[in-house]
């Protein structure tokens, strides 16, 4: 009983699967959600709570994840309670036995709607700019003097202004 009101207390969708990954429990933000089932043996069908575009590449992660016994991660969109769908990326780390075979999953979903479409309305005006701009990442040397830097993002107009292509990830040495 204290797990379970702890678990609602968090902001997140909490979830617990079994080894094999059947989904058990879901803390009380479940019923912000829509498209759960639940099978025979009472454990939660959820591929109908993600949006359908998601579906394989959930499927497909959350597979791998099980059959390799590593941390699940994946963005994907859930649908919710009014039929609407919201970025949430969702994470599960599994717990293991003694011979390092995963056991049991703990789990949560994260709504992150917002930031997603922050990250586009950034994307639309960067990609959109008539201004070469770039975004770099400073390299500095033991006497925290700039000695390199790392392109990490650039627009069509930097491209077109400089010459450089697919420079993201490039090192530039002064």
């Amino acid at each position: 009983q204290q797990f379970t009101s702890l678990a609602s207390a968090l902001p997140q969708l909490v979830w617990i699967a079994d080894g094999e990954g059947k989904v058990y429990f879901y803390n009380d933000h479940v019923q912000n959600f829509a498209g759960f089932t639940k099978d025979e043996q009472g454990n939660y069908r959820w591929q109908g709570l993600i949006h359908p575009d998601d579906l394989t590449a959930t499927t497909t992660t959350w597979t791998n994840a099980l059959a390799l016994g590593t941390v699940y991660e994946k963005e994907h969109r859930l649908m919710m309670a009014d039929g609407n769908y919201r970025w949430h990326i969702s994470r599960g780390i599994p717990r293991k036995d003694d011979t390092g075979k995963a056991v049991e999953w703990f789990g949560t979903a994260t709504d992150i709607h917002e930031v997603k479409l922050a990250q586009a309305k950034y994307s639309s005006l960067f990609e959109s700019m008539d201004q070469g701009f770039s975004i770099v990442e400073m390299i500095f040397d033991a006497h925290h003097k700039p000695v390199d830097y790392i392109f990490i993002e650039t627009n069509p107009a930097f491209e077109k202004l400089t010459g450089l292509r697919n420079a993201a990830g490039k090192r530039i040495t002064n």
